[in-house]
């Protein structure tokens, strides 16, 4: 046995024969009719060692033959102690599972992984314990408290089907599924139940009303409630937008134009002549007038919907004409504003007006020929309407292709290059009034800003960088004589003219912003 083997004899017997006595039976005590030696100390047995050594083997091979016997029977209880999981191999059980699935699919799905995982472990101890390896066992997650939550759900359920057996509680349950189904059909229909509702106590309303009142004296209170709340709502918005075009001293108002409960108004000349407005008021009177009630409808109209307003200032004075480009630029700020002109100074306040209120105002330029009108210009506004700012971004998209016309043609870049300088010119002239002035007086306009006049200072450093880019500008822009060698600028030294000019107007503006918040600090010399 391999047990003995492995015993306190098991070297010994091994020894013996392998070695000292190959194919006899340990323990060997005679070798042919000799004694024979011990294979431990390798001496010759006498008659009391061959027996010492045959009672050992006898006591080792009885101590393990029980040994094995013991552990054998261990073995078969184990085994018998491992339950045979009938539960788990029944044949109702996929039919179970199923029913438990159609209750909580999540259960269902834990309790098949429960089944399989017991299989596998009980598979495992029974391979262990016949000697054998086998995979290490898998880990168990048991579904006890769910599967306990589902019996006492379950239980609730049979409760209740029991207590449907009784006639009274049958009677009992009837009468709440149907107050059920009543209220799933309110509730399916509750809007227009109220809808309904609604219009009904409207009606008993309405119907209490016009028993207890006249047609003649509803219209007369509408009126009335018209003419106090909504016709003088209406004349103070107009005197309003009045009032901002300077034209209050027209005695002109509005009126509703009948007793219908209607907001239509028209215009009031407050006076007994019977000449129409257009023949006793100006062109220009009318026009204000015209934009006055125009903006009284737009302030009373809800909503924020865009207005087009085409040539607003024909026939007005430019103190109005200001005022104009003052209020649209007001309104600009709560809704979208076209307005079309060709007068070029209105076009200047207006474009003034918004950069104040901080709109940046898109403008196209149109034009018509022989074809059609409406043409959008593609060189945009008029040179003369653009500011400093966008003169020198007109002036950089003109110079971009000219780098590669110097490499092809050198005249014609001369040529633009010229024009250009020319523009750079006009540039510096409005930087002038626009800059260093401030726009207290702007060409075209008689508004003098005089409280502006806190920005304006010009230092020698200032004054000297205008007049070399002045200079500049003229020297490449004019008509020089033939005898005078005027180099022309190449891109690289252009690119550094309109930075010049960029930077100047930077530090003119800077030193003006400096100036207005040092005046009040300054005290005058003695």
């Amino acid at each position: 046995m391999a047990a003995i083997a492995g015993g306190p004899c098991g070297r010994p017997r091994d020894y013996s024969t392998s070695v000292s006595y190959v194919g006899q039976e340990f323990p060997v005590v005679a070798d042919d009719g000799s004694k024979a030696s011990c294979v431990l100390c390798q001496q010759p047995l006498l008659a009391d060692g061959s027996a010492r050594m045959q009672r050992f083997k006898d006591y080792m091979d009885d101590t393990l033959d029980v040994a094995a016997t013991n552990a054998e029977k261990a073995i078969s209880d184990a085994v018998a102690e491992i339950a045979e999981l009938k539960l788990m191999h029944a044949t109702d059980f996929p039919d179970h599972l199923e029913q438990v699935r159609m209750r909580a699919p999540k259960l269902a799905d834990a309790l098949s992984a429960f089944q399989a995982s017991v299989i596998e472990r009980r598979l495992a101890a029974l391979t262990r314990l016949a000697g054998e390896d086998c995979q290490p066992e898998p880990e168990m997650v048991s579904p006890h408290a769910d599967l306990k939550e589902l019996s006492q759900k379950l239980w609730g359920e049979k409760d209740g089907l029991a207590q449907a057996e009784n006639a009274q509680e049958r009677e009992k349950l009837a009468a709440e599924k149907a107050k059920l189904e009543d209220r799933s059909i309110l509730a399916s229909n509750r809007a227009k139940l109220f809808i309904r509702r609604d219009l009904l106590l409207a009606d008993a309303a309405y119907t209490k009303a016009l028993a207890e009142v006249q047609t003649r004296g509803i219209t007369q209170q509408a009126n009335k409630l018209l003419d106090t709340h909504l016709t003088s709502a209406v004349a103070d918005c107009f005197d309003a937008e009045r009032t901002r075009f300077d034209i209050m001293h027209l005695k002109v108002g509005l009126s509703r134009k009948s007793a219908q409960t209607k907001a239509e108004f028209e215009i009031d000349t407050q006076t007994k002549m019977t000449k129409v407005t257009s023949e006793i008021l100006s062109e220009g009177e009318q026009r204000a007038l015209a934009l006055a009630g125009f903006l009284t409808e737009v302030a009373l109209t809800e909503g924020s919907g865009p207005i087009i307003v085409d040539d607003p200032v024909s026939s007005l004075d430019r103190d109005r004409s200001a005022k104009v480009a003052e209020r649209l630029s007001e309104e600009a700020l709560h809704r979208q504003v076209v307005v079309f002109t060709h007068d070029m100074v209105f076009f200047n306040e207006l474009c003034k007006a918004a950069d104040d209120k901080g709109i940046e105002p898109v403008t196209l330029a149109l034009f018509s020929d022989k074809n059609a009108a409406g043409k959008i210009d593609a060189a945009g506004i008029a040179w003369k309407g653009l500011n400093v700012k966008k003169r020198i971004g007109r002036i950089k998209n003109a110079f971009a292709p000219l780098p590669k016309l110097l490499a092809t043609s050198p005249s014609d870049y001369e040529y633009h290059l010229k024009n250009l300088y020319g523009r750079l010119r006009d540039t510096y002239e409005r930087v002038v009034e626009e800059v260093i002035f401030c726009d207290i007086v702007r060409r075209g306009s008689d508004n003098i800003q005089t409280q502006l006049l806190r920005y304006v200072t010009l230092s020698n450093d200032l004054a000297i960088r205008f007049h070399e880019g002045m200079t500049l500008a003229n020297t490449h822009s004019h008509d020089n004589p033939a005898a005078d060698t005027v180099p022309v600028r190449t891109p690289v030294e252009f690119n550094s003219d309109i930075v010049a000019l960029e930077q100047l107007v930077q530090d003119l503006k800077a030193a003006g912003q400096l100036a207005e918040t040092a005046g009040p600090q300054m005290k005058p010399k003695k």
